[in-house]
């Protein structure tokens, strides 16, 4: 089998090309030119994916999945990095006819819990409302309300499957210690993408135990939440 590159024919052989000094020059010459022109052929968007065990408030332990979205960004001529963009939330409310929820926050989700019969989720609000294309999830935007000076959101849930746009139970969230793994410099790795963490499972004590690993500051879990705004 041949091409024609440039006028110039190369056998391949087993799927591989021969050794042929016209066409390394000219492979050469089409890398060079993408990296000068700032081209990265990595994917746009990647996605870690892990379970974590909780512990809620009443002593519990519930299992909930994490998607933690990932967006190749940087100046051009600079080599890029995968920021974090949007983490998604899932878990089983026990509630009938509900089954599993997911919401979704921008970077950040700090806590879980059930407090009066009703689920409630606290992270980072997202910048926008609306639905994101990929991501299978509610926006807390949509549905929830921002606390802590409008920097977080409240998603909650009742029994019917209902959101309760309301801040009366806000107090009541304030001393709720926080139980979500914050992967800030985890491992003092300034890596916002934690690969390690793909398609693991998390014990409680799993996380207490990475949770080490981090400068103190960034040890959120057994924290209240009220820790966010001091």
């Amino acid at each position: 089998e041949f091409i024609l590159i440039k006028n110039t024919l190369v056998l391949l052989n087993n799927g591989y090309f021969l050794e042929n000094t016209m066409f390394k020059k000219y492979l050469i010459a089409i890398l060079s030119t993408s990296l000068l022109l700032g081209c990265d052929f990595r994917p746009s968007t990647k996605v870690i994916e892990y379970q974590e065990e909780v512990k809620l408030s009443d002593g519990s332990m519930i299992w909930v999945d994490i998607k933690r979205h990932y967006r190749l960004a940087g100046e051009p001529f600079q080599k890029k990095n995968y920021l974090p963009s949007i983490v998604e939330i899932s878990w089983d409310t026990g509630f009938p006819n509900v089954g599993r929820q997911s919401v979704f926050f921008d970077d950040r989700v700090y806590l879980i819990d059930k407090i009066d019969g009703a689920w409630y989720v606290v992270g980072y609000r997202y910048p926008y409302k609306g639905s994101r294309e990929g991501i299978n999830a509610v926006n807390c935007r949509d549905v929830g309300y921002l606390i802590n000076r409008d920097y977080d959101c409240v998603f909650s849930m009742d029994k019917s499957g209902n959101f309760p746009k309301t801040n009366t139970p806000t107090y009541k969230l304030n001393d709720i210690q926080m139980n979500i793994l914050n992967t800030t410099l985890l491992r003092n790795d300034g890596n916002p993408m934690k690969e390690f963490l793909d398609k693991s499972s998390l014990s409680w004590y799993d996380k207490l135990e990475l949770q080490k690993t981090q400068p103190t500051d960034n040890r959120l879990i057994g924290r209240p939440l009220s820790y966010l705004v001091n």
